[in-house]
């Protein structure tokens, strides 16, 4: 039986996906409290809020492909570190800000200012699930079936954050420029990649 590596903690692998869970879930439900029908009962009202509600759906698929991505590095980690429960804290804590800029950016797509905080949002919380999966990738840096999974992530993940920048940058001339981007890199994660077959811990 494999000891623990002395910068190990007590909490597996399974609580902290169940807990990841719980924050992602309670997230999406005040991403959707958000939404608001429209103030009279006509077509023309509910067409005047498609900003509103294009920004909830992009934004509730950038959350969801956060959860999917989530559940594929964390199921793959052997051991809990520190390092791993705060990086997962830090990923959390960008994607509890999706709302709030949804909110912002949904009622002003033509400004600028919520665009670039949109973008920001984005950009950070690729920067950390890129860190959180580095952590998990290095737990299994002897095993070579994984090498082609991490590669497919790590590319994936440098794309969406190149994609975000560049919306982040062209948000001052091209209202919506960040959506459309995040819309491409959303797209992207549907691509099928192998899985390694591995074990799960916890």
């Amino acid at each position: 039986m494999r000891s623990k590596p002395e910068d190990s903690d007590d909490v597996s692998t399974s609580r902290l996906e169940s807990f990841s869970d719980g924050v992602i879930a309670i997230i999406v439900t005040i991403m959707v409290l958000d939404l608001r029908p429209p103030g009279a009962a006509s077509t023309a009202a509910l067409l005047a809020l498609w900003p509103i509600f294009f920004s909830y759906a992009l934004s509730f698929l950038v959350v969801a492909i956060y959860w999917v991505n989530h559940r594929h590095v964390v199921r793959y980690a052997i051991h809990v570190t520190p390092a791993l429960l705060w990086l997962n804290m830090l990923v959390l804590f960008t994607i509890s800000l999706i709302p709030f800029a949804t909110a912002w950016l949904g009622s002003h797509l033509a400004a600028p200012v919520p665009n670039v905080v949109y973008g920001l949002v984005l950009i950070a919380g690729a920067v950390r699930f890129l860190l959180l999966s580095e952590v998990v990738n290095r737990q299994n840096a002897a095993r070579r079936e994984y090498a082609h999974v991490i590669g497919i992530a790590r590319a994936k993940g440098m794309i969406a954050l190149a994609l975000y920048v560049i919306g982040v940058v062209l948000a001052a001339f091209v209202p919506g420029a960040v959506l459309f981007a995040a819309g491409a890199a959303a797209l992207m994660y549907f691509v099928p990649g192998a899985a390694p077959k591995m074990g799960h811990s916890g």
